[in-house]
């Protein structure tokens, strides 16, 4: 296409060529045209390469498919025309110049009659002098140079381009650039040359594109899209050094694509807020660098993150919402505050200086430090009850973290990584306000976490955390918390809910906060006072923590109340064995099925085992008779399931179930004395279910076996017309497996082998009336005596500390029965028993069962 001007006096100049950049005279009677060096290469500043090739002599003047274009007056722009033609290798060049007017109309009259093929995809654009360059695309690696440079004091501006798939814009020397888009594969460099900085505005940067503000180079309202803003390095500005910097930035994230802001070495950035997706990064790189990054007065919202690296510095800094902050060894954070639900990673070896506020739920997590890296703090305020502070350790015991001044009423709370505990050292200088301190107690040999205050003032809290495992060493009873020189802080103790409680879990024993005086200030540290030896004192459940009087966990009381429970299921289900049989009931048959039905509940209240024992099961049974010269034999065997449920004194309910199988067989004889045997074998599932003295649930499960049986010796006479007695004499005994089992607190529990002998003496009196001749209800009592004579099983916890479970003593029971004959295969049966004794305080058990003959 041919296009046609007129030329004026005043003209800007715009060469599309394969050369170009400083003025050079043409052949005789030329125009003056302009030259770039053929051998450019793009990593380089092309200002240096275009030297090197003047010197050389390698500098190429315009040739005949040159066109030079004029234009007049405010016409100052280089826009893409929609029909520009492919001439790949070509150059764009834009500058303004003034012509000589004697050579106006010669020039003018060439070029109108020339045609000028414009540029696709041109690889080079220099815009200086005054030059535009507009609403432009750059692609395909093309690259735009800005920049004010050229003979006239005037910067080349750069507005509304954008540059992607490689492409680079150059804003440099006092070039401008404003509102760039920057996409994907697409760079802006902003820099500082020859005393001038480049300067960019309001650039947008997409999801792959990139914005590098280096050596000295400055930008402004630059927003981000999940691509990456870089600020870093220093330059010559003005005859000053200056770091490289960017204002009021904004940084979103692009769906599941990072938004970042890198600054390091020296690089400067205000007002950045960072948004949802959004990355500020402080740091330094290079080794070399004298400063790392700055960062001042920066925001960060829900979604969006601040990571202090080392070398690198933040001044003024808010976290809002959930936004999170990391910072890391040498790093440094001066005047934080924090809102709503904020949290800051400290790391070891970082620093906080000037006031931290924090506000609302926010949470510091501080890691202590070791002789390498020491984390230091200037002064925190927490400021309400729901602000947390976190001093956290890992890798080994003895690190430590030093706050100046700390003050406020939230939580500083002794915590470490991993599964294994470890343990740290907080240094307080100044400690003021009204704060709870909450320390981890999984200790044994001699570790823990410990709080230091050289000047202590105000009335604080502390609460332990519940251990089954011993948190102090076999050879002590006391664990050093704190120590206050100053000795003007007072502290108390409460649970995890903050209600004041009289002593924690430590392990077998419970432990009370006390205090002491020495030469260093004063202490506060548990302490438990317990006796030697093994453990047999009966404290009072309802107050486990009266003087004079040992207390242990109850967790340890859970234990010891379920290394006696298997024994206590066992004789009761033997009790219904006996009952199911009817074994005084002389008018059986051949053969004959029978069920029974238990509900039963005791309260045992002896040494460390307060529990209430409900029990419910079902036991299905068959025996067959045998007629023998002198009397009757029966032979039978049964099974049961039992559902046992422990509820602890001190809180939580257990509970276990039990499986039994078993054989039984009887002799009657003729002249009324009888014998019976009992074997019986009982598999159990165990569900150890409590609860801790801060509230927290304890758990263990594991499964046992026991065998036993019953040797009953009696005989059966009617004193009068309908009316029989039953005097006998019985003995049982049973052994249930001996367990070690280990709690959810960590708490160990050593069960021995359980062992159970019981006596018992009794006597059954009923009347049968007769309603038909095939009906008939007959009513009974019963009275016993019981005693259970094993008193020296035990059971050890942790390894170390013996306890004595002794449930032998006398007992009293009683009972009233009665059963129906509906005729004379189908027999009702119903039951109750209550038993008293010095252990055992109440027992009740009712029964319920049918038995049918064939």
């Amino acid at each position: 296409m041919a296009l046609q001007y007129k030329w004026k006096q005043h003209c800007w100049i715009l060469m599309l060529s394969s050369c170009f950049v400083q003025a050079a005279a043409a052949n005789e009677g030329g125009i003056p045209l302009f030259c770039q060096s053929s051998s450019y290469e793009s990593g380089k500043i092309f200002q240096d390469q275009y030297n090197e090739d003047m010197k050389t002599g390698r500098c190429i003047l315009g040739a005949s498919n040159d066109v030079i274009i004029r234009t007049r007056n405010e016409l100052d722009f280089l826009k893409k025309p929609s029909d520009f033609t492919e001439d790949k290798g070509a150059r764009v060049f834009a500058s303004q110049q003034e012509l000589d007017s004697s050579r106006r109309d010669n020039v003018g009259y060439n070029l109108q009659e020339q045609n000028i093929a414009f540029l696709k995809k041109p690889e080079l654009i220099f815009i200086k002098d005054g030059a535009l360059l507009e609403n432009y695309v750059l692609d395909n690696e093309g690259k735009a140079y800005i920049s004010n440079d050229g003979e006239s004091d005037s910067p080349g501006r750069s507005i509304n381009n954008t540059v992607r798939n490689g492409a680079e814009l150059y804003v440099y020397a006092g070039g401008l650039s404003e509102n760039s888009k920057i996409e994907h594969g697409g760079t802006e460099n902003v820099e500082a040359l020859n005393g001038k900085q480049g300067f960019s505005k309001n650039a947008v940067v997409k999801e792959g594109g990139q914005q590098s503000v280096g050596n000295g180079g400055k930008v402004e309202g630059t927003k981000i899209y999940g691509g990456e803003q870089l600020v870093f390095g220093e330059g010559d500005v003005g005859g000053e050094v200056k770091g490289s910097s960017a204002s009021h930035t904004v940084i979103y994230g692009q769906d599941e694509i990072l938004g970042q802001q890198k600054v390091y070495d020296g690089g400067k950035v205000w007002d950045t807020k960072v948004m949802r997706g959004g990355v500020q990064e402080v740091g330094k790189k290079s080794q070399s660098a004298k400063n790392g990054g700055f960062a001042f007065d920066t925001e960060v919202f829900g979604g969006g993150k601040q990571r202090i690296l080392k070398g690198g510095k933040a001044i003024g800094v808010t976290l809002n919402e959930s936004a999170i902050q990391e910072i890391y060894a040498d790093g440094s954070v001066k005047n934080l505050t924090m809102n709503d639900e904020t949290k800051s990673w400290v790391h070891a070896g970082a620093t906080l200086e000037g006031k931290t506020q924090v506000n609302h739920s926010g949470q510091i997590h501080l890691y202590a430090g070791n002789d390498q890296h020491h984390t230091i703090v200037e002064d925190i305020i927490l400021n309400g009850k729901d602000t947390k502070l976190y001093s956290i350790t890992d890798e080994f015991d003895g690190k430590s973290s030093l706050i100046q001044k700390l003050s406020g009423e939230g939580s500083v709370i002794f915590s470490f990584t991993g599964s294994d505990p470890y343990y740290s050292q907080l240094h307080v200088n100044n400690l003021s306000g009204n704060l709870h301190f909450a320390f981890n107690t999984t200790i044994a040999h001699n570790r823990g976490d410990y709080l230091f205050v050289e000047k202590g003032a105000g009335n604080h809290t502390i609460s332990v955390a519940d251990s089954g495992v011993e948190i102090t060493d076999p050879f002590s009873n006391k664990r050093d918390l704190i120590m206050d020189q100053s000795g003007g802080a007072h502290f108390t103790l409460t649970d995890l809910k903050g209600d004041k409680i009289n002593a924690v879990d430590g392990g077998t024993y419970m432990y009370d906060l006390k205090e002491r005086k020495d030469e260093n200030g004063k202490v506060w540290f548990l302490s438990a006072d317990r006796l030697s030896g093994p453990e047999t004192s009966i404290p009072d459940p309802e107050n486990p923590f009266a003087p004079g009087e040992t207390s242990t966990t109850p967790s340890t009381d859970a234990v010891l109340t379920l290394s006696v429970v298997p024994g206590l299921v066992f004789n009761n289900e033997l009790q219904i064995v006996r009952n199911g049989r009817k074994i005084w009931n002389r008018n059986r048959k051949d053969v004959e099925l029978w069920t029974y039905a238990i509900k039963s509940r005791e309260r045992i209240a002896t040494g460390h085992t307060h529990f209430k024992l409900g029990q419910t099961g079902l036991v299905f049974g068959a025996d067959q008779l045998s007629e023998l010269r002198h009397g009757e034999l029966y032979v039978g065997g049964f099974g049961s399931y039992d559902q046992a449920r422990i509820s602890h004194a001190r809180g939580g309910n257990s509970d276990l179930s039990s499986y039994s199988i078993g054989t039984y067989a009887t002799y009657f004889d003729h002249r009324g004395w009888y014998m019976d045997g009992v074997l019986k074998y009982n598999y159990y599932r165990d569900n150890l279910k409590a609860i801790s003295t801060n509230g927290l649930a304890i758990q263990s499960h594991y499964n046992q076996w026991a065998i036993g049986g019953s040797f009953e010796i009696g005989c059966y006479f009617t004193p009068a017309q309908n009316t029989w007695m039953q005097p006998y004499i019985k003995l049982t005994g049973l052994q249930v497996e001996g367990k070690k089992i280990k709690l959810s607190n960590g708490m160990i529990g050593d069960l021995s082998p359980l062992v159970s002998f019981r006596s018992e003496v009794g006597l059954t009196a009923g009347h049968e009336f007769f309603v038909n001749s095939e009906t008939s209800l007959t009513a009974y009592i019963m009275a016993a005596w019981l005693r259970e004579n094993v008193n020296n099983n035990y059971t050890t916890i942790n390894n170390q500390h013996k306890f004595i479970t002794d449930l032998s003593g006398n007992a009293g029971k009683l009972g009233i029965g009665v059963n129906g004959s509906v005729n004379d295969k189908l027999t009702l049966y119903a039951e109750a028993h209550y038993l008293k004794g010095h252990k055992i305080k109440n027992a009740l058990q009712a029964i319920l069962g049918l038995r049918y003959s064939f």
